[in-house]
């Protein structure tokens, strides 16, 4: 066997060791679309990056979603959970849609994922989570480890972008994620 091979051969053991917990998540998570979400007290949108006070299209989905799932009857409460101003700029968004302000719960004590569900813990109420795809598989797991279950509401739109886009966003994302729940798995993120 030559070297080429054995190093290839170990490399691809080492991808399949590094996605192998994001691949088994993904198994074990019920995920589910705003059309089949089943009604909830709260919905909690997980926050992104919001730069300048704007909503990113990413963060703008997550967003439409929880008003989705109001509007049709499945979330009493929305609750915008990021860090304080980022969580006020979400919630901005919200009024700026429409939303009544008495629907709208801020979280700004959520610097990351984890804390969202901290701050939940002790409400009596059922949520769902909303995020993206991608992200959900370690945002369950994080949750769970803090004693916090709920349902997993994909954020995802289609997207009018080329595949040569598409690939490189998604692979760029589930990788980030694969590091972020080894992480979390060892205990070193984000603590």
């Amino acid at each position: 066997m030559t070297i080429i091979v054995r190093i290839m051969k170990w490399i691809l053991l080492a991808g399949v060791v590094f996605y192998l917990p994001l691949a088994w998540q993904f198994l074990r998570s019920d995920i589910r679309t705003s059309e089949t979400a089943t009604p909830v007290d709260a919905v909690l949108v997980f926050g992104a990056l919001v730069r300048n006070e704007t909503i990113s299209p990413l963060h703008a989905q997550r967003l439409d979603t929880a008003m989705r799932l109001h509007k049709a009857g499945k979330a009493e409460t929305i609750v915008v959970s990021n860090a304080m101003l980022a969580a006020q700029t979400m919630r901005d968004y919200l009024l700026d849609q429409g939303i009544d302000p008495a629907v709208i719960e801020l979280d700004g004590r959520a610097e990351h994922t984890p804390d969202t569900c901290r701050n939940e813990l002790g409400r009596d109420r059922t949520v769902a989570f909303v995020s993206q795809t991608f992200h959900l598989p370690r945002l369950a797991y994080q949750c769970r480890q803090h004693g916090m279950d709920g349902q997993l509401i994909t954020a995802s739109a289609p997207s009018d972008a080329d595949l040569l886009t598409k690939l490189r966003v998604r692979t760029t994302r589930y990788t980030r994620e694969a590091g972020l729940l080894w992480g979390a798995i060892l205990r070193i993120y984000p603590e």
